[in-house]
């Protein structure tokens, strides 16, 4: 099992003091030096993320050297296609790097583009979901089960961050605008792994996002629909396949959702154009009839 042996990777660093031997392996590994560098625009990776992508990848090759792997930060390992591993190695890399603990390990097994298998370690909460393909989900042994919540006591998430181009954060933006009148909470993560696992188990209702990826989200998706929930693009269609945008949901709210977002496009559209509204053309009525 990967995500088991991902864990073991933190008794393999060397420990720096003491005080490291009496916590959690996970919290020593966490707590040692980190080192940013800045990807694309103010995005960042850390040495961690080549860490434990390296880590996982090795994990991989050493038991399936046939497969092909897709990892975030290093280049995609073209083998067998039919045979395909989704790695994020940290998912949230801005909050692990300021210190927050909303960030996750995300592992996906794909077979022929069908999610069969898939792991997301939260460090910080010690916690493992797992998922298989028609057996379920599980957190810690724990099986997994969505919310029951209707749309008007959920919590959703929403990422937002600044790498989303002008358009992306001005839809964000609008989506939020739509939701805030509809949702009891929205929240801003930007941890899809997470956000996905915690829908998983019941602790969000929703996520939305308008430039998702198969890094994060392929573990996450398996995880939801396992625990009964479902995800799609924001046409309603298949994420794996089309994975441009995502909406997740406890399954109860997902229609709902689904019509906030398409009509994102009616109100953007006026916004963006109010001249392009026409104004009604205001038609008199009958003269009034004189009394005298």
């Amino acid at each position: 099992d990967i995500s088991t042996k991902l864990l073991n990777i933190f008794k393999e660093q060397k420990r720096k003091s003491a005080r490291y031997n009496k916590e959690p392996v996970i919290s020593a590994f966490m707590e040692e030096q980190i080192i940013t560098h800045n990807k694309t625009g103010l995005d960042i990776v850390t040495n961690k993320d080549i860490e434990i992508e390296t880590f996982i990848k090795n994990s991989i090759r050493h038991k399936f050297p046939n497969h092909s792997i897709l990892s975030e930060e290093t280049d995609e390992e073209k083998r067998d296609i039919n045979h395909l591993w989704v790695i994020d190695p940290i998912d949230g890399t801005i909050n692990f790097a300021s210190g927050l603990p909303l960030f996750a390990i995300s592992i996906a097994y794909l077979k022929k583009n069908d999610v069969l298998s898939g792991r997301i370690i939260l460090p910080k909460f010690k916690a493992i979901y797992r998922a298989e393909k028609n057996i379920g989900a599980y957190k810690n042994n724990k099986k997994l089960t969505v919310s029951d919540k209707r749309l008007k006591e959920s919590v959703v998430s929403v990422v937002l961050t600044p790498h989303f181009s002008s358009q992306e954060i001005n839809e964000t933006l609008m989506i939020i605008r739509l939701l805030s009148e509809k949702v009891r909470g929205i929240r801003i993560i930007v941890s899809e792994a997470l956000e996905l696992a915690w829908i998983a188990e019941g602790i969000l209702d929703g996520n939305i996002c308008v430039k998702a990826d198969l890094y994060g989200a392929s573990a996450g998706k398996l995880l939801i629909e396992e625990a009964g929930g479902n995800v799609t693009n924001f046409s309603g269609e298949n994420f794996i396949h089309n994975p441009a945008n995502i909406v997740a949901s406890n399954r109860i709210i997902h229609k709902e959702l689904l019509e906030i977002i398409q009509s994102r496009l009616v109100s953007q559209f006026i916004m963006d154009r109010p001249w392009e509204i026409s104004t009604p053309t205001y038609i008199p009525g009958p003269t009034p009839i004189s009394l005298e």
